[in-house]
């Protein structure tokens, strides 16, 4: 609540996008050399995102203050089929990302909240 008569004074910090934070940690795989990431929002759709790419080969790190690294070279499958997929929505982003890569990909259907008719085609 602000009251009025009181010059307001600090600072803000913004989570960054989720979308966009997803989006681009899948095409991170497409990269040869480690790739760094700031203001990655610390939920459990990232997390599950890095599990995906660790059932891949893939060395990711994420710090306490968003700080995220991929380490795409130590990809070896193009196979993303963690149970993990079942349950994010965007997962279905690695198959443009393992295509990409390896010329091939195989993914599990991506899952997500049920808010209605959402068909990935």
């Amino acid at each position: 609540m602000i009251n009025g008569g009181q010059r307001l004074d600090g600072e803000v910090v913004i989570s960054g996008s989720k979308n966009a934070a997803l989006a681009i940690i899948a095409a991170a795989c497409l990269c040869d050399s480690p790739v760094e990431l700031f203001n990655v929002p610390l939920i459990e759709d990232i997390f599950d995102m890095r599990e995906i790419l660790f059932s891949m080969g893939c060395r990711t790190h994420i710090d306490a203050y968003g700080k995220m690294v991929i380490e795409p070279d130590t990809l070896n499958s193009c196979f993303a089929t963690h149970p993990k997929m079942h349950s994010i929505r965007a997962a279905s982003y690695f198959m443009g990302a393992l295509i990409g890569k390896f010329k091939m990909g195989c993914v599990s259907m991506p899952g997500g909240c049920k808010i209605g008719s959402r068909p990935v085609n």
